[in-house]
């Protein structure tokens, strides 16, 4: 092969195919073309399903939002965002200003109502468009049932140059790619592991659908959501969304999952490589 590439797997030589199938052509057939069909149908088949499932409709569930005002203004709040939108967000309580902005910033909630008057609603860009939507949608009204127009301030803005927040987002596709042709570049190493492990393609799809490149864990649906947070895609995205905007928020965490997900596969190959090597052992007589 050119470069310094080798081959891909499989058999080389025309004919061993059907010597692996001993001797049976549809068994060949079936090996060298059905199959490797059937589990790329499934595969698209799973990204579609995933995929549909958790952004043909994406709306938040429970997004910490945060309201600036007496326990009764907050209760207001709370009913009137239930009313229009039931489970989609999850009010707390701000003492003020100044908690509301580091609550942003710190990111514990995701926008900050302050009812004014004027009502000021504090958010960061650097979420995402879907959020900032979200959020001003949302609180519009209530300033406008107040008298007055909501004034928003972002106050961590996306990077010049990046406006739409896409960096964030390839960068998480970098990270399920580089998972993607590690996967395939241990399928070429390791010819001999069975066929029902080379084909694992589950950790790939979620990963992918639960990375949050686009839109934070609360837009998923609730089977998904918990998977943003272990999964290296989700963790990923975090972390490099803390480190750009967000003063490091889940950088660390981001260096203990990661680095369990790299050193737990390793210890548990070397485990089975070790189980194997003991039963292949010849027994004494």
């Amino acid at each position: 092969m050119p470069g310094g590439f080798s081959p891909p797997p499989g058999p080389a030589e025309a004919g061993v195919e059907t010597q692996r199938s001993e001797g049976s052509a549809v068994a060949a057939l079936a090996r060298g073309v059905l199959v490797p069909a059937l589990v790329a149908t499934l595969i698209g088949l799973a990204f579609v399903v995933v995929f549909l499932d958790a952004f043909h409709a994406a709306v938040p569930h429970d997004l910490p939002v945060g309201v600036v005002g007496s326990a009764a203004q907050v209760d207001q709040v709370r009913t009137a965002l239930d009313r229009a939108a039931p489970g989609e967000f999850a009010v707390a309580r701000l003492t003020d200003e100044a908690a509301a902005r580091a609550a942003v910033l710190q990111r514990d909630v995701y926008a900050a109502f302050l009812p004014g008057p004027p009502a000021r609603l504090l958010s960061a860009g650097a979420n995402g468009q879907g959020v900032t939507m979200t959020v001003t949608q949302a609180f519009s009204p209530l300033a406008q049932q107040a008298g007055g127009q909501l004034q928003a301030e972002d106050l961590r803005p996306l990077a010049p140059g990046d406006t739409r927040g896409l960096g964030i987002f390839y960068g998480s596709f970098g990270v399920v790619l580089g998972g993607f042709l590690f996967g395939i570049q241990s399928y070429s190493a390791v010819h001999r592991v069975g066929r029902h492990l080379r084909h694992l393609a589950g950790p790939v799809v979620l990963g992918n659908a639960t990375s949050t490149g686009n839109l934070p864990a609360e837009y998923l649906p609730p089977w998904l959501h918990p998977l943003a947070e272990v999964l290296p895609p989700g963790v990923a995205v975090r972390a490099l969304r803390g480190a750009t905007y967000f003063d490091g928020d889940g950088v660390t965490r981001a260096l203990w999952v990661l680095g369990l997900w790299s050193v737990v596969p390793l210890a548990l190959i070397a485990l089975l490589d070790a189980v194997r090597r003991r039963q292949a052992r010849p027994t004494s007589a």
